[in-house]
C-alpha cells in the first residue's frame, strides 16, 4: 500500500480558462490543487500527487512517459496514460464495428519511406478505395488530434498527391465523407455523465433533430469512453442529409471546454461534472492501490 498523497496536480497552461476555474473551485473547497512543474528526474520516479489531471502529454511525449511512472507510483491520472498511449483512430474504428456503432467506411494508407521494402505491405489499391469510399473523401492521420492535418479531398489525383507528401511522416486514414446537416459534440465525464452540444451550427441548444436518437448517442458515447478507459472524453456525431447518424470522432483526451465555443449552461454543467469526478477519485481509497503492469496490459486488450 502506497502512502496517502494529498495533492491534486494539473498539467496545463495557466492561460486555459477551464482548468483555471477548476483549480480555483477546488481550492475554495479546501483541496490542495496546483499546477505541476517537474523539477526532479532521477529514476525511479516518484509522485507526491494523489490525482493528476493531464492536459498536455498528448503533445509532449516525455510527459506521457513520466505520467506512466507516476501512475505506477499510485497516482490516479485523468486520462489514463497507458490507454491514451495506445488509443488511435484505427483501434477506435475496431471498437465501433465490434459494438455496432456506425462509422464512415474507412481505409488505412500505410506510412512508407522511400526504399521501404513492400514485401509484406502493398501500395494502396486506389480503384478499390475510390469504389468503396467515393469522392469527395476525408484524409487524416490515424493518431491525429482534433482537426489537425484533416483534408477534404475532391479528386483521386488530389488524394494520391497528398498521400505522396504525407506518407513518410504519417499513417493515414481515408474515409467516406459524410455530408452533415449538423454535427454534435458529446462530452462524457466519468464514463457516465454526458452533455450533448450542437456544434455545427454553433451556440444552438435545439436537439430536436436527434430527439429520437439521444439515448442511443448517450449510451454509445459512454460505451466508447469505457472501452478506451477515458474519464474525460468528447466524441463527435454527424447527421447526414438522410438523417442517419455516424460517429466521426471517437475520442479526444483533452476535450475543449470554453465559453467561446458553447453556451454557458453547457460550460457550467461540464465544469461541475468534472470537479465532481476529481473529488470522487480523490476520496476513493482505491486510487492509492499500486496498479500492476500485467493488470494494465489485460485491461488494454480485454475489449
Amino acid at each position: 500500500m502506497i502512502k496517502m498523497k494529498e495533492l491534486i496536480g494539473f498539467l496545463e497552461y495557466r492561460s486555459d480558462e477551464f482548468i483555471a476555474e477548476v483549480v480555483r473551485k477546488l481550492r475554495e473547497k479546501g483541496y490542495q490543487a496546483n499546477y505541476i512543474k517537474l523539477r526532479h528526474w532521477k529514476v525511479p520516479l516518484h509522485s507526491k500527487y494523489k490525482i493528476i489531471v493531464d492536459r498536455l502529454s498528448y503533445s509532449i511525449p516525455i510527459l506521457r512517459e513520466l505520467l506512466k511512472n507516476f501512475a505506477l507510483d499510485g497516482t490516479y491520472v485523468i486520462n489514463n496514460p497507458f490507454f491514451a498511449s495506445v488509443t488511435n483512430k484505427i483501434i477506435d474504428s475496431k471498437i465501433c464495428t465490434q459494438n455496432n456503432i456506425p462509422i464512415p467506411t474507412t481505409h488505412i494508407l500505410p506510412k512508407l519511406a522511400e526504399g521501404d521494402p513492400l514485401e509484406m505491405i502493398s501500395k494502396p489499391y486506389w480503384e478499390k478505395i475510390e469504389g468503396d469510399i467515393g469522392l469527395p473523401c476525408v484524409l487524416k492521420p490515424y493518431d491525429g488530434y482534433a482537426k489537425e492535418k484533416v483534408f477534404i479531398v475532391n479528386t483521386l489525383d488530389e488524394l494520391k498527391n497528398l498521400y505522396s507528401i504525407l506518407k513518410t511522416d504519417h499513417i493515414l486514414l481515408v474515409q467516406k465523407y459524410i455530408y452533415p446537416s449538423s454535427v454534435y459534440r458529446v462530452f462524457c465525464v466519468g464514463k457516465e455523465k454526458t452533455t450533448i452540444i450542437k456544434w455545427n451550427p454553433p451556440q444552438v441548444t435545439d436537439l430536436s433533430e436527434i430527439r429520437s436518437s439521444v439515448k442511443d448517442i448517450e449510451s454509445m458515447t459512454k460505451l466508447i469512453s469505457r472501452k478506451i478507459n477515458f474519464d474525460f472524453n468528447s466524441v463527435e456525431w454527424a447527421v447526414d442529409e438522410k438523417g442517419k447518424l455516424f460517429l466521426i470522432d471517437a475520442f479526444n483526451d483533452v476535450p475543449l471546454v470554453s465559453l467561446k465555443e458553447m453556451p454557458k449552461q453547457y460550460y457550467d454543467l461540464i465544469l461541475n461534472n468534472f470537479i465532481e469526478l476529481i473529488e470522487q477519485k480523490f476520496n476513493s481509497s482505491s486510487v492509492n492501490i499500486k496498479p500492476e503492469v500485467e493488470d494494465i496490459a489485460k485491461d488494454i486488450i480485454k475489449y
